[in-house]
């Protein structure tokens, strides 16, 4: 008689998601094998832009400042969450020419997208 072990890798499952204001590639509950890695995406909305990458259970992400990285060596379940926030913009406001006039206001932000200023 002859006996065969078979093992099967143990597999984790890694949850992706987004705050509001924008979307993850993939989304969801994603299964990885255990010791390998999850390529991820952020993807922001309008006038938003990506900030960082949030994780719970003890999960490692390659680069959390990227929108693009890896969820590396998985080994245990977990989550990791995208963050956003509002983007914002330096305006440069000079008075050129002769005459009068003024320009208000003349700090040059930042500025929010989309405010009228």
């Amino acid at each position: 008689m002859t006996l065969t072990a078979l093992f099967a890798k143990k597999e984790y499952s890694v949850t992706v998601k987004a705050e509001d204001n924008g979307k993850v590639e993939p989304s969801g509950k994603q299964t990885v094998k255990k010791g390998y890695n999850l390529l991820i995406k952020a993807i922001p909305n309008s006038c938003y832009q990506f900030d960082k990458w949030e994780v719970s259970d003890g999960l490692k992400v390659k680069n959390p400042s990227s929108a693009s990285t890896e969820v590396e060596n998985v080994t245990k379940n977990g989550t990791v969450t995208a963050t956003f926030k509002k983007t914002k913009y330096n305006i440069k406001v000079s008075i050129s020419g002769s005459g009068k006039g003024s320009v208000s206001p003349r700090d040059g932000g930042p500025y929010e997208c989309n405010k009228i200023v």
